[in-house]
């Protein structure tokens, strides 16, 4: 305006600009792999300002709005990520303070398997393994681990030596800043191989007795046990599980036989043993008298049944002369010196029990000896009948004519000495009759039988008249054995005597 008017200019614009400042610049920090984020920084500024990264970067697959400020997007990468941001206008620009964005991840498996066993006194070394952002921490979540084995926080790694046997079972968690997770139950193992510990077991049992004993083991997991080698005896049995031998024996013997350990981790087998089923002495019946001879070899065998063999002593009396009582068997042998009758007594020991015998009876004979071969002689008369037993000394004697012969008529019984039956001819008769007894020892007797023959007349015509004081001469005739005969007359009332 001035004094020859107004005129109006165009019109004029002013743009007071302003600096950006930031009103808001802080960011959500962290973030998970894979998951969409949006947050951003607000700058006041005229004009509007747009954004840029002036240092450091974005995470991977997140991307700055240079016009909004707006940070969105999806990490591909984990990590720490440092940056700063410059909002900016015609006024001037303003740069953010560090900027600091966390991708981090989920603990996943890349080794969460364990070995499952370990030798008791043995080193174990193993461990899991997870990938996380940031690296992930390890703790038991629950349970226990082995006796002398330790779980490394920072690695995972389960490292130790077993002190201990037995079935272990825990968890682990596996834990970061911003996630935790725990793994599936494991199991770890400390294991051993059998040995034993008790290998000694009671040798001995009697037959029908009840029998318990048992072997030991140190051993994980626990021992099976079977018969290796040989077998118990019959009645006993082997428990599998528990080691124990049990039973009642029923057959006497002496077994051998060995026992293994076994479990997954290896077996063992013990030294050979044995089991000894054992019966008292007895004398199921008793040894008849016995003959034995001077002279000759002896041999009579016990009749006393046990097991083990019992050790024999002569409990009461005497043996023979010349016997002996063999300790090992209970035999009783040698050559007898003494004739005589024995009585004694035998006592058989074995670990079971004992017995003494019944009485035993023996009898030693020497050679045989005829005591009435002066009773057999005589004289008989023909046609008598005879019986004679001829006696001799020692058992079951024996009787043969060895010279000479007998009577016709008799005959000698071989085994009991009877001469008899009824002499048919007259004569005398001489022979030796020898007696042998078991022994084969002889002894002889020499007899004499005369067989008489009664008289009896060939001839008995005489002469029928004589005078009187005439000489008269006549005769008979007659027949005997022995010749000596007798001749009687007879006249009136006298009698003559003619030899």
């Amino acid at each position: 305006t001035n004094q020859s008017g107004t005129r109006e200019s165009a019109e004029i614009t002013i743009t007071v600009r302003q600096v950006p400042s930031y009103s808001d610049f802080e960011l959500e920090t962290v973030s998970f792999l894979g998951t969409a984020y949006q947050d951003g920084l607000t700058a006041v500024a005229y004009p509007a300002p747009s954004y840029r990264i002036t240092s450091g970067s974005l995470p991977a697959g997140i991307s700055l709005d240079q016009t909004t400020g707006e940070i969105s997007g999806t990490s591909t990468l984990v990590g720490t990520y440092n940056f700063k941001i410059t909002a900016s206008n015609a006024a001037g620009s303003v740069e953010s303070p560090a900027l600091q964005i966390l991708i981090a991840s989920e603990p996943t498996a890349v080794d969460a398997a364990l070995e499952s066993d370990v030798l008791l006194g043995d080193e174990y070394t193993d461990g899991i393994q997870y990938d996380a952002y940031p690296a992930p921490t390890y703790a038991l979540a629950s349970g226990t681990l082995p006796a002398g084995l330790s779980l490394n926080s920072g690695t995972g790694a389960i490292t130790g030596t077993a002190t201990e046997t037995g079935t272990y079972a825990f968890t682990i968690s596996v834990t970061t800043p911003f996630a935790q997770t725990s793994t599936s139950e494991f199991t770890i193992h400390t294991i051993l191989a059998p040995s034993f510990t008790k290998q000694s077991i009671n040798p001995l049992v009697g037959v029908n007795e009840a029998y318990s004993d048992n072997v030991e083991t140190v051993a994980y997991p626990a021992a099976t046990y079977r018969i290796a080698s040989g077998d118990l005896p019959p009645g006993l049995e082997l428990n599998t599980k528990s080691g124990n031998i049990t039973g009642t024996a029923t057959a006497t013997g002496d077994y051998n036989f060995t026992i293994e350990a076994s479990n997954r981790v290896g077996s063992v087998e013990t030294a050979n043993m044995s089991i000894q089923v054992g019966i008292a002495p007895a004398e199921p019946f008793a040894s008849m008298p016995q003959d034995g001879f001077v002279g000759k070899t002896f041999n009579m065998p016990s009749t006393i049944i046990a097991f083990p063999l019992p050790v024999y002593t002569v409990e009461s009396g005497e043996l023979p002369p010349g016997l002996q009582l063999n300790a090992n068997d209970g035999s009783i042998t040698g050559t007898g010196t003494v004739e005589g009758e024995y009585a004694f007594t035998i006592k058989a020991v074995n670990w079971v029990g004992s017995v003494v015998s019944k009485s035993y009876n023996l009898s030693i004979w020497d050679a045989p000896h005829v005591g009435n071969a002066n009773e057999l002689s005589g004289d008989i008369n023909e046609g008598q009948s005879y019986a004679q037993t001829l006696t001799a000394t020692g058992p079951n004697p024996h009787f043969e004519v060895v010279t000479g012969s007998l009577p016709e008529g008799l005959s000698l019984d071989a085994s009991t000495g009877l001469l008899s039956g009824t002499v048919s001819k007259y004569g005398e008769y001489k022979f030796t009759i020898r007696v042998t007894n078991l022994s084969g020892y002889t002894d002889t007797s020499e007899i004499r039988i005369l067989v008489r023959s009664v008289p009896t007349f060939s001839e008995t015509s005489i002469s029928p008249v004589v005078f009187n004081s005439n000489r008269f001469t006549s005769k008979v005739k007659a027949f005997s054995f022995p010749a000596h005969w007798d001749v009687l007359t007879r006249q009136r009332d006298t009698c003559w005597v003619l030899a």
